[in-house]
């Protein structure tokens, strides 16, 4: 049983350059760079204070892989992959959970990039070192106004 003092619940609004973390159609077409040079420098800043495994989940394939090409294009990439290895839920492949424990219980840690509804997300269960804490980018509902 996790005990009151032991949870820590945040809503990060906005990065450092103050935009916003609205992960919409409409805001990313006009911020894209710029929200998720954010979220990766928010990732930096998290994983130092956090041990072992840390559970990214983003509402859509879509939105995870555009942060994936986004940081492996970033100058700040070996920064975070130096401090967590990230592994990235694809939608053609299963994830070796065997090798997420390995790398999560490890004193690096790692960071599990998966798809809320996804795969992974559902009926997995994450104890102890495996999920020390779950990032949720952005809600998993379509605006009514994104195509």
């Amino acid at each position: 049983m996790i005990k009151d003092e032991q949870i820590m619940a945040k809503v990060i609004r906005s990065g450092a350059s103050t935009n916003k973390f609205t992960f919409t159609y409409d805001n990313l077409n006009k911020n894209r760079n710029a929200i998720f040079k954010d979220l990766i420098d928010f990732l930096i800043q998290t994983c130092a204070g956090i041990p072992n495994g840390i559970l990214l989940v983003f509402p859509s394939f879509k939105i995870q892989m555009d942060f994936k090409y986004e940081l492996m294009r970033s100058s700040k990439k070996e920064k975070l992959t130096s401090a967590k290895d990230i592994i990235f839920e694809e939608k053609s492949s299963d994830i070796n959970m065997a090798d997420f424990k390995k790398k999560a219980l490890s004193k690096k840690g790692a960071i599990l990039a998966i798809i809320c509804r996804g795969k992974v997300s559902e009926g997995i269960d994450f104890p102890d070192g495996m999920c020390r804490a779950v990032i949720l980018v952005g809600v998993p509902y379509p605006n009514i106004k994104d195509p």
